[in-house]
């Protein structure tokens, strides 16, 4: 199914479709599991997760080195102890939120804060070079 797919007879952005994932992982993914549903979620995205990996980084102060999966990870970890099924259950809020605040800020100000962060925390690397 692909971004704008029908689903029960309605159509669905992007962002719903990820969300749809996350609420039902095993109509689209065999014998879900958490890690299974980011692989499917990384691969379905077509900018849809554009700033997520950021957005977590900034949340966590930290794991700028890592991609979002062990990030949603951290994140989650109370959720994540419970099994699969309920860190996938987590990881649809998580996203919710994700998309809300992007949409509330815009997806260059996403990018924009992460690089901020980034001069702050390592402010020698990002030193202007006369």
């Amino acid at each position: 199914m692909s971004a704008g797919a029908s689903h029960e007879g309605q159509e669905l952005n992007s962002e719903e479709f990820a969300l749809s994932v996350c609420a039902r992982p095993e109509m689209y993914v065999y014998k879900p599991t958490f890690l299974g549903v980011c692989a499917y979620l990384q691969g379905f995205d077509r900018g849809v997760l554009a700033g997520f990996r950021e957005w977590l980084v900034l949340r966590a102060n930290g794991g700028d080195n890592l991609c979002w999966e062990p990030l949603v990870e951290r994140e989650l970890s109370v959720e994540i102890q419970g099994g699969d099924d309920r860190a996938i259950a987590a990881l649809g809020p998580l996203l919710q939120e994700f998309f809300e605040h992007r949409r509330s800020v815009g997806q260059a100000k996403v990018f924009e804060d992460h690089a901020d962060w980034l001069r702050r925390r390592f402010p020698d690397s990002y030193r202007d070079k006369k």
